[in-house]
């Protein structure tokens, strides 16, 4: 009976490092996507601001 419990707590232990190297994994995915967001309305404000559109009239 407590080799199960011992079992039941180093799997506990597993899953919970399993998921928070998931959740890490997740944070500098959401983190890389910001910086690459934020860096294509910097440039998208640049244009605005020098009155060059390029980007806007290839959407059009």
């Amino acid at each position: 009976m407590d080799i199960n419990h011992e079992n039941h707590y180093n799997n506990d232990q597993e899953n919970e490092s399993v998921s928070k190297n998931s959740n890490k994994e997740q944070n500098r995915t959401v983190a890389g996507i910001n910086d690459i967001s934020r860096a294509f309305w910097d440039e998208i404000n640049n244009e605005i601001a020098s009155n060059d559109l390029p980007l806007w009239r290839m959407w059009r």
